[in-house]
């Protein structure tokens, strides 16, 4: 999280020095925000009551933002003291593993807080968004990911869960924002985008989403398939970024619908180009979460059909059970159990 106040203290640091000249007061808007708080963090050993009190201030710093007119210098060091407060309680958060109900509640806070218009605007790149309100924004959806990405592999979930359908427009704006992202630097000629810290914290944070995959029907029907699918054709394979989109893809087709969905856009005969064109760019954990998924997404008369292929991935996935007690890359990204729910036309077929 520092890395992502240390881009705000820059961005602050400039606007300072053009503001140092200036003869206008600071509007002092943050300053009852301030003492709030800091009377909040006077009792941050009970998780319960830190976490009802950060919230509703979060939520009240965010709406305050608009406020300010960041012409002083003030301005810019109340809002990074509060930023640094955020963090600071986001950190204490992030180790609260064992409250499993607490972490479940912290999750859907920071989804509600993430839906806010505010941050609909940064991440659309409203032209009405004035720069220092947009690096503010930037700031707190950067926190509010890093946050979320790590309490999504730990929250408890219903089969309930799977039906709501109410983070649907951030989740929308967020994989537009990457896609956006990634044609402007493929535009420019640029192997990174310009804002990839929020590319890579989107594109994390649904790589977590998506491994939990009670609720990956929170990720069909919106056009993300699809837009990640498209993705994967124009950018480099041997990047973060294809890593991070390769895996997303492979945890949606352990679903059926996921699976259904990916099949619809042509998913597997993108998978399967990938494979063929790209293999030498494609390390050994990549090529191995695609053939997982080219076997997840074919029916059984493709396995059938295609015996040279799915005996490769048959000798890979072997290979990867035998070594899963020694070799690292295994225990981190694949299990026993995600072996087991490969089609039993792979499972049984002769070596």
């Amino acid at each position: 999280m520092e890395g992502i106040i240390q881009l705000f203290q820059e961005f602050a640091d400039n606007m300072s020095l053009e503001t140092s000249g200036r003869t206008t007061e600071s509007d002092e808007v943050f300053q009852p925000l301030l003492i709030k708080f800091q009377q909040a963090r006077e009792n941050d050993d009970n998780h319960q009551d830190l976490i009802h009190q950060t919230i509703p201030l979060c939520n009240e710093f965010i709406d305050t933002v608009e406020k300010v007119t960041f012409t002083h210098m003030n301005d810019f060091q109340n809002c990074l003291e509060l930023l640094h407060h955020i963090e600071s309680i986001f950190q204490i958060m992030l180790f609260i593993e064992d409250e499993k109900l607490l972490t479940r509640e912290i999750l859907f806070a920071s989804l509600d807080l993430l839906s806010k218009p505010q941050i609909h605007s940064y991440l659309n790149n409203d032209k009405h968004t004035k720069l220092p309100h947009k690096e503010v924004y930037k700031c707190i959806n950067n926190l509010l990911l890093s946050l979320v990405h790590d309490k999504i592999t730990l929250a408890p979930f219903v089969n309930t869960d799977s039906t709501t359908r109410k983070y649907t427009d951030i989740f929308s704006a967020m994989y537009k924002r990457v896609k956006r992202d990634l044609q402007f630097s493929i535009d420019i000629e640029q192997l990174t985008v310009p804002d990839n810290q929020t590319t890579c914290f989107i594109l994390s944070f649904f790589w977590n989403l998506s491994d939990r995959t009670v609720i990956v029907p929170w990720l069909l029907g919106i056009g993300l398939v699809e837009s990640m699918l498209e993705c994967l054709k124009i950018i480099e394979i041997p990047s973060e970024t294809a890593q991070q989109i390769i895996s997303i893809i492979h945890n949606i087709s352990r679903h059926d619908e996921g699976a259904d969905e990916i099949n619809k856009f042509d998913g597997l005969l993108i998978l399967k180009n990938i494979q063929s064109n790209s293999s030498e760019a494609l390390d050994d954990l990549n090529n191995l979460l695609i053939s997982m998924a080219i076997a997840l997404l074919s029916t059984s008369k493709q396995i059938r059909s295609d015996n040279k292929r799915m005996n490769k991935i048959l000798n890979q996935l072997l290979q990867i059970t035998i070594q899963a007690a020694e070799v690292s890359f295994a225990k981190k990204y694949i299990s026993i159990r995600e072996l087991r729910i490969l089609p039993t036309e792979i499972q049984n077929m002769p070596l």
